[in-house]
């Protein structure tokens, strides 16, 4: 199956491999080559690129890496927790999928969105670590309370 999914993606644009599903079958299939992941991945974003209606199906082949590099972040409790930093991350994935410069024969193109997108939730942490840093803390009201009877 792979010199065949290969075949089509070098004719182009106009070979019937360039649906989305059928991309995301090849990405699926047992045994497919970083070739033929690489070439279906770049017809998802594309896709994706065209329409969003895609972006399930984008995320759906961006899991496992999503998966590992989300590992990578350290929550900042109480204000970011996991999912916080997962949906921070879903939507860098996106915007790197709708904005980065990608060859057409580009390779590791999941790697290569996750990595963005990793590098930007990392800048969004940073910020919001900054900005915590020069925030003063809320009055506790159990404090205030005990004050007013003591006077």
């Amino acid at each position: 199956m792979d010199a065949q999914v290969v075949a089509q993606v070098e004719h182009g644009p106009d070979c019937a491999w360039r649906d989305p599903m059928a991309a995301a079958e090849a990405f699926h299939a047992l045994g497919a080559s970083l070739a033929v992941r690489d070439a279906a991945l770049l017809v998802v974003v594309e896709a994706y690129r065209a329409d969003t209606k895609w972006s399930a199906l984008l995320l759906d082949l961006l899991r496992p890496e999503m998966a590992f590099r989300v590992a990578v972040f350290r929550p900042r409790p109480p204000v970011i927790d996991a999912a916080d930093i997962y949906s921070q991350l879903v939507l860098e994935i996106l915007r790197a999928a709708a904005k980065m410069p990608l060859p057409p024969d580009a390779r590791r193109v999941g790697y290569r969105i996750v990595r963005r997108a990793g590098w930007a939730v990392n800048r969004w942490l940073r910020r919001e670590a900054n900005y915590q840093a020069h925030l003063e803390p809320l009055p506790n009201e159990d404090e205030d309370d005990a004050a007013e009877e003591e006077e």
